[in-house]
């Protein structure tokens, strides 16, 4: 039977998946997690700024076309990269929705 995960265990496993650099899909999968609930918990967890419970907005430091093709989206703050095929649509708004940024 199904045991329902506690915010407290969300948060552990979201830390967890930050430190075990696995991909988000490959992390769901290595601990049968549902990708959907994984992504909700994520975008509750990582989405608040504060004790108010506003939401974070993403600002990026620079959002710019490499040589090698792809456009390379750094994130302010969190030293985090995204490299995405400048002619691959759907995979940058696929990242741009786990960003939750508006078009």
């Amino acid at each position: 039977m199904y045991k329902k995960k506690s915010e407290q265990e969300w948060k552990n496993i979201i830390s967890d998946w930050q430190n075990s650099g696995l991909s988000q899909t490959a992390y769901i999968i290595k601990h049968g997690l549902s990708s959907g609930t994984f992504w909700n918990w994520k975008k509750k967890i990582l989405g608040t700024a504060s004790r108010n419970g506003a939401k974070k907005a993403a600002s990026f430091v620079q959002f710019s076309p490499t040589n090698s093709g792809k456009i390379e989206i750094c994130l302010n703050g969190s030293g985090t990269k995204i490299c995405v095929d400048k002619n691959d649509k759907e995979a940058l708004c696929t990242v741009l929705q786990a960003l939750n940024v508006e078009k």
